[in-house]
């Protein structure tokens, strides 16, 4: 059933009360527009207009009181309440804006027309608006599907608003008429006819404010029988299961023939969802009218058949959230009353024929009870007899729908109806999904809340679980993520240790471990850098296998990072012998460092001696043809060469020789 099939339309008053005037005035009224919210728009425009000549010219009204009123106040009185409309026309006048727009047209007429304006017309303005409100609140005092007639206070509110916008356009129609036959500007609060019009105004709106009152109270009451009824939150319940659901999960059950057969075929049944503790059952309830059971011992009413019944009752009281309750429900709340126990809930004999009464004002009812292995186990049996009892009683279709553990006496009473049982089979992927959302959001937790902001941190993190085999040793692994940048690069240098490769762990020997130096500040609005160390240079320097590459690496990326400064790497002794030791790239690590940083590069003894230890002569060359002046053949050289075996070049013996020459002057 269409829910708005049950809304009266309110957004006729208007158009009502333009009814009840006689056709003089009515012929006077010719502001009728489609577009509301477009008049309210120019009369805006309007009101701004005047307000600003009101402020340039200091116009003043004078009461019979003596009392002055700045007639730009008055403007900006007009454009408040107008620009408030404004915000809540489209909730508050749907169904016939054309109607709807009259009031506020004779506003913008007056205010368009005139360069000044009667004190009421702020009055008016901020009665459209304020009465719109009324007209959006009597919808829920309204009439719902199968009442002979709509409540008493609702139909009397009604009749108030037609009386109250009736004088409202008798007032407008009368003024616009008043003011296209005369070009006298002044004096216009004198006129009698006026007065006596904005009066009645005044009395029809204390009318439609003693009508409201009325049906406010009977809005009072609908709650308080709801409440009789049954106070349960059963839509947190709701709530918090949903917000348990994952998106995705289920499907298996909408595409059961099972559970197909039971949705469609035109018969009341029972649908039973049962299978082992923790299989998902309530993951899958989809919510009508529904109730979830708990055995939890703060909140004892959700495992009581009666509470459960009076909640199921509840919700099938309105025909939409926020509506009437349907005639049953009030009947039974009225009967306690007259009886002098208002306040005695129902017994379940009498909610199971209230619910049997409310079945009928539907053409199809869903109930769906979840976990009902969770209701007492000394009381469940009398709200499994209930529910069969529903259904047979029932003049509309009606589906159950049940899920629970195998508990006995829940199998022999249900066993007999459509069921299913949930299965690996069935719900192995729901569970896959839903460990691998589990996990994602905790990796995402945990890597978010340990990077302080630290990005490499969190990218080295998310490259180590990536390597890892299952889900076991992620969540392992999630549980002592190192704390800091240095941690994680010495447990990364283990890790290369661990290698079967002789090359990578010649590397994490001759490397060194890298440690993360002090971080500086560049200046107060520039974040923090991690340096470069001295060791990682040094480690890249020793690299047999793509020490070149690397080396290349480092400088081209952070080599501004490369520097003499207090803070980070200088090419030191160190490093070049780092380099000068690499057997297998060892001359293009040294090239790079005499290319790009040769002022830093000072050739030692040891480094010659290094050089001469453990390589042929293609390094030996290269040092003596970039730096010849700095390689000194000294005994400890010479003796290196012995042990080495290195070919004597002649580039070596004449650069002996000039080191000799130098010695002896």
């Amino acid at each position: 059933m269409d829910p708005t099939s049950l809304r009266p339309s309110c957004d006729d008053l208007w158009a009502a009360a333009l009814g009840v005037l006689d056709n003089g005035l009515r012929s006077t009224i010719d502001f009728d527009r489609s577009d509301k919210l477009e008049i309210v728009r120019e009369l805006l425009q309007s009101a701004d207009a005047a307000k600003a000549q009101c402020a340039s010219k200091a116009w003043r009204l004078r009461r019979k009181s003596g009392a002055t009123v700045n007639v730009r106040d008055l403007f900006a009185k007009v454009a408040r309440w107008a620009d408030r409309f404004k915000e809540i026309g489209d909730i508050a006048v749907q169904y016939d804006p054309a109607h709807a727009s009259l009031p506020w047209a004779g506003v913008r007429f007056l205010l368009k027309s005139y360069s000044f304006v009667l004190e009421s017309m702020s009055s008016i303005a901020e009665l459209v608006c304020r009465y719109a409100f009324v007209e959006e609140l009597l919808l829920r005092f309204s009439t719902a599907e199968n009442e002979t007639s709509p409540p008493s206070a609702a139909k009397e509110l009604r009749r108030a608003l037609v009386q109250l916008y009736a004088r409202v356009l008798t007032y407008l129609a009368r003024a616009r008429a008043y003011y296209l036959q005369t070009t006298a500007s002044c004096a216009l609060l004198e006129t009698s006819a006026l007065e006596e019009s904005f009066s009645a105004i005044a009395a029809a709106q204390s009318e439609a404010d003693r009508c409201f009152q009325v049906a406010s109270v009977q809005e009072s009451k609908r709650i308080k029988i709801l409440r009789w009824l049954s106070d349960e939150p059963y839509r947190k319940h709701h709530q918090l299961t949903k917000d348990g659901f994952l998106e995705g999960t289920g499907q298996w059950l909408l595409l059961d023939p099972v559970y197909a057969r039971w949705k469609e075929e035109s018969a009341s049944s029972i649908l039973w969802l049962h299978g082992i503790p923790g299989s998902g059952k309530s993951k899958l309830v989809p919510p009508p009218a529904y109730f979830y059971c708990s055995r939890n011992p703060a909140e004892p009413r959700r495992s009581d058949p009666e509470s459960i019944l009076a909640s199921i009752a509840r919700q099938l009281s309105c025909l939409q959230l926020g509506r009437p309750l349907l005639q049953p429900t009030v009947a039974a709340y009225n009967k306690h009353e007259e009886e002098g126990f208002p306040a005695e809930s129902l017994r379940l004999q009498e909610t199971r024929g209230l619910i049997v009464q409310l079945a009928g004002h539907y053409p199809t009812v869903t109930i769906i009870l979840d976990a009902l292995d969770e209701c007492n186990p000394i009381t469940r049996k009398d709200l499994l007899v209930t529910i069969e009892s529903i259904l047979r009683e029932s003049s509309c279709l009606v589906k159950i729908f049940v899920s629970s553990r195998d508990d006995q006496d829940i199998v022999y009473k249900l066993q007999g109806y459509p069921n299913l049982e949930l299965s690996s089979d069935r719900n192995s992927s729901d569970i896959t999904n839903s460990i691998k959302q589990e996990l994602r959001q905790k990796i995402i937790r945990e890597v978010v809340s340990g990077a302080a902001g630290m990005f490499r941190w969190a990218s080295l993190q998310l490259q180590a679980l990536c390597d890892l085999k299952s889900d076991e040793a992620v969540l392992e692994r999630i549980g002592r993520l190192p704390q800091t940048l240095e941690a994680l690069y010495r447990e990364l240098l283990q890790k290369i240790n661990n290698y079967s490769s002789l090359a990578d762990r010649q590397y994490a020997s001759k490397g060194g471990k890298p440690s993360l130096k002090r971080s500086r500040r560049m200046n107060k609005d520039k974040p923090v850098f991690d340096a470069i160390t001295e060791d990682v240079i040094e480690a890249a320097a020793g690299n047999e296998v793509s020490g070149e590459k690397v080396m290349a690496l480092l400088l081209d990326r952070y080599g501004d990072q490369v520097t003499i400064t207090e803070d980070v790497v200088t090419i030191t002794e160190d490093v070049v012998k780092a380099a000068a030791g690499n057997k297998v790239s060892g001359e293009g690590v040294m090239a790079l460092l005499l290319d790009r940083y040769g002022d830093q590069v000072r050739i030692t003894n040891k480094i010659v001696s290094t050089i001469i230890g453990r390589f042929d002569s293609q390094v030996m060359a290269l040092l003596l043809d970039r730096r010849r002046n700095q390689v000194t053949i000294t005994e400890d050289v010479v003796k290196a060469a012995a042990g080495n075996e290195v070919t004597i070049t002649e580039d070596v013996v004449k650069a002996a020789a000039g080191n000799c020459i130098m010695e002896k002057r």
